[in-house]
């Protein structure tokens, strides 16, 4: 199916590989890509149900990955033949702002991270059902 979905990818909009020709490195991408399927296909045989919900997860990342690779700087392209696609470069907002938003990412971040810790910790432990009759 992955081999189908890139051939019809190729057809629809030969341009998508135009990354990957001038940047040879891109290249690993579709290997870790058909790696990672592989390994679910191995990990799933060997009832390794975990290991190939991994795999699994990081070729949906790696698909995405690649997905990106072949259309940056392009975020969306466009019908008019380049003229109007969203890039990177027209879409950035101003320096200052760039900064301020991941100044209060990080603080956010610290905070999630803080809250999940403790509630996790405040949760932790098993549950001990109420004898049979008591509470509700």
């Amino acid at each position: 199916l992955a081999v189908a979905m890139a051939l019809a990818t190729y057809v629809a909009r030969p341009g998508a590989i135009d990354n990957f020709l001038n940047h040879p490195v891109g290249f690993v991408l579709p290997a870790l890509i058909f790696a990672s399927i592989a390994a679910v296909i191995w990990l799933r045989q060997h009832n390794r149900d975990g290991a190939a919900f991994a795999a699994s997860a990081a070729s949906i990342v790696l698909l995405m990955l690649g997905a990106a690779f072949s259309i940056f700087p392009n975020i969306l392209i466009a019908t008019t033949e380049g003229v109007g696609n969203l890039t990177i470069y027209n879409a950035a907002t101003s320096p200052y702002a760039l900064k301020t938003g991941l100044t209060w990412f990080s603080v956010g971040a610290v905070f999630a991270a803080g809250y999940t810790i403790f509630m996790y910790h405040s949760f932790r432990g098993k549950v001990k059902l109420p004898d049979e009759g008591e509470g509700y």
